[in-house]
């Protein structure tokens, strides 16, 4: 008789977290408003890369087996 386990491994909690919200009010004034727009592509960008990091540890996973 054959028995097998399941092995749940997950990633890194890092990878796993909601991405920050850099601003929770609309701004002010239109310089304000342009200031935020570079913040705002950056934390987009980053929140944009977790399926990619996601993705590579999985893959490094796969070739450790």
């Amino acid at each position: 008789m054959t028995q097998t386990r399941d092995v749940v491994v997950l990633p890194p909690a890092a990878y796993l977290t909601p991405c920050e919200i850099p601003f929770d009010s609309p701004p002010l004034t239109r310089d304000e408003a342009v200031e935020r727009d570079l913040i705002w592509k950056g934390a987009l960008e980053k929140c944009g890369q977790k399926p990619d990091k996601i993705k590579q540890w999985y893959q490094d996973k796969q070739a450790d087996k």
